[in-house]
């Protein structure tokens, strides 16, 4: 402080006139001028007198109004209470001090006490100054939209027409907000966040009740955009890469993910199971891990080790997407409370803004989609619950309301969005009713389709878990929809069927079901002797197969084919079991016949010349 170059600095800088510091007997102790040797008056009518209160402690700030001092010139002087540090050195020379020094805070020791002064900084503010500060008390000065790039700060008043009190558009003010295009959102009380269009430029407001008006900003939202796109830019580029880097986390396999899934899959196979996990060859010549098709529409719980990189990938979005709707629901029921008031999603939860493309519609429609989403996930809940109590029939009504809640849901959210979006109810109606024309016009198969899932689950012709033939296909249902039905048949494989085109079905759910098998022999064969031979052999059939529950049994000749005498031979087993029963009993009486010498016959042709008999000659003749 004792350096007049530094205080010459700073007057400069702050459009100061002068600075003078006095200690605690009004003497000057450091200024940026060259009257070092001022002193305050004691006289009261001088204009420093009333300076000497700081001093004394009786004041902290003075600030005087504009008049002469002491040498004739207009001025206006402001005071304020300055602590300053001294301690005396070995020689006894006056030390200043530093507060940090001594405070301690440098950690310096010194010979002597270190003593405080209170003393005086005053300062002559220069015109300059003064018509600065006088300029900032104005109403335009206040509401200066110098911070708001472009933008302008409005008042409105709380009248029932809110008229426009201040614009730095003189022309806006005395308007109404109904002349001015504003929305009436802006005046519920609520906090307001919105877009509005003037002279064709877009602005983003805020709005805010204060008691005396409704006060609000507007800044264009080019100059947002502009001020926040390398932010953006770089938060969102952030959030891109490790995106891409978790993903490839979950979704790339490894060399000992992909051995075992190979592992898993013929440790099954053995076991004579059938592994959900699996790898396959792609195009480009990789080798990847995928799920079978039947595994899609399971329900059972996979763990985190055994699934493929596509069940990975949705468990993690799946995961992501719960948190936020979490946080989302925690706000809904007041807990965000907790978050402040300003909350964003508390803000567009309560639907005070303007419905139309903005920021604020596309976050809602994303949050009506979460909730979605999350909605359909829970049905699955009741939906095991009904099939644990109602068995198969439970199942297949489940499994259609999941359907209806997936495609009634979709379509309500849908509609909803296009309403949040700014889309007119009217026109969201008339657009119904095209749709319903589309739909009876050009859409007539999934009609079709859909009434056929109705009458197939209403009227009970089959349910999930039957095995069914349906045009020569023989399988279990796995899923009965509004518009298809998926049956997986014996190969593993899942047929899918528009639900109108399934006719002439044949439901073979039953306890038991008759494995029938056809076998011949040749013509020339004994068939007492045959027959003696399968009523000693097949009761031994049984006991090597368990899944025959009754028979194997002899049924008789069934055929006098071209070549063969076609012999049925049939045994009682469950319907999932009736495709491997057959089979056995192919191996098994062809074993037979080949011990007891008895011939089947193969495809032959006889090529015969008939002459014509003799006695037919002499009659001709």
């Amino acid at each position: 402080m004792q350096s007049a170059e530094r205080l010459k600095e700073l007057c400069a800088n702050n459009f100061i006139t002068s600075i003078y510091i006095f200690d605690e007997n009004g003497r000057t102790i450091a200024t940026n001028t060259e009257d070092w040797y001022f002193t305050l008056s004691l006289n009261p009518e001088d204009q420093s007198y009333p300076f000497q209160d700081i001093i004394d402690g009786k004041k902290d700030e003075l600030i005087q109004s504009i008049m002469e001092d002491d040498t004739g010139a207009q001025s206006q002087y402001i005071g304020v209470t300055f602590r300053y540090y001294t301690t005396l050195d070995t020689n006894g020379n006056t030390v200043y001090l530093s507060r940090a020094q001594a405070e301690g805070l440098t950690r310096e020791t010194f010979a002597n006490p270190v003593h405080t002064h209170r003393s005086l900084l005053q300062v002559e503010a220069s015109k300059e100054m003064i018509n600065r500060v006088l300029s900032a008390t104005d109403a335009s000065a206040i509401l200066s939209s110098e911070l708001l790039n472009g933008g302008s700060i409005l008042l409105f008043d709380t009248d029932d027409a809110h008229t426009c009190l201040y614009s730095p558009n003189r022309a806006q003010i005395g308007k109404t907000a109904a002349e001015m295009g504003m929305s009436d959102n802006i005046f519920t009380g609520n906090d307001y966040y919105g877009f509005h269009r003037y002279n064709g430029e877009r602005y983003f407001e805020f709005f805010r009740y204060t008691g005396d008006y409704f006060a609000g900003s507007t800044v264009p939202t080019r100059s947002m955009y502009e001020t926040r796109f390398v932010v953006a830019s770089i938060t969102t580029l952030i959030s891109l890469v490790l995106i891409l880097f978790l993903s490839g986390t979950v979704t790339v396999t490894t060399k000992a993910e992909e051995t075992l899934y190979e592992t898993m899959s013929n440790a099954e196979l053995e076991n004579g199971l059938d592994s959900a996990i699996f790898n396959i060859l792609l195009p480009s010549g990789r080798v990847a891990a995928t799920t079978k098709a039947a595994a899609r529409w399971d329900n059972r719980a996979i763990k985190w080790i055994e699934m493929s990189p596509e069940q990975k990938l949705l468990r993690m979005l799946s995961f992501v997407g719960g948190i936020l709707i979490f946080y989302v629901v925690i706000t809904v029921l007041g807990a965000g409370r907790l978050f402040g008031d300003g909350s964003i999603v508390r803000y567009i939860l309560s639907g005070n803004w303007d419905r139309g493309f903005n920021i604020f519609a596309l976050s809602a429609c994303a949050i009506v989609l979460m909730f979605m989403s999350i909605a359909v996930a829970l049905f699955h809940i009741p939906g095991r619950i009904i099939g644990s109590l109602l068995g198969t029939r439970g199942e297949t009504v489940s499994h259609l309301l999941l359907s209806v809640v997936k495609y009634g849901g979709t379509l309500g959210v849908l509609f909803y969005c296009l309403y949040l979006l700014g889309v007119d109810a009217a026109n969201l109606i008339a657009s119904a009713g095209v749709l319903s024309l589309v739909i009876g016009f050009g859409a007539q198969s999934l009609v079709k389709d859909i009434i056929a899932g109705l009458f197939i689950v209403f009227e009970g012709e089959f349910r999930v878990g039957d095995i069914i033939t349906v045009n020569n296909y023989r399988g279990t249902v796995m899923d009965i929809g509004l518009r298809t039905t998926k049956v997986m048949v014996a190969d593993g494989n899942i047929k899918i069927y528009n639900n109108s085109d399934i006719s002439g079905v044949v439901n073979m759910t039953k306890e038991t079901s008759i494995a029938s098998i056809t076998v011949g022999i040749e013509y020339g064969e004994d068939l007492e002797f045959v027959e003696k031979v399968l009523a000693r052999e097949l009761p031994n059939l049984a006991k090597k197969n368990p899944a025959i529950l009754e028979g194997p049994q002899y049924g008789g000749v069934m055929e006098l084919a071209d070549n063969s005498v076609n012999l049925v031979i049939s045994a009682k087993a469950n319907e999932k079991d009736v495709y491997g029963v057959k089979v056995f009993l192919n191996r098994e009486i062809l074993r037979i016949f080949k011990e007891n010498s008895i011939n089947i016959p193969f495809a032959n042709v006889t090529v015969s010349y008939l002459e014509k008999s003799p006695d037919r000659k002499k009659e001709e003749e």
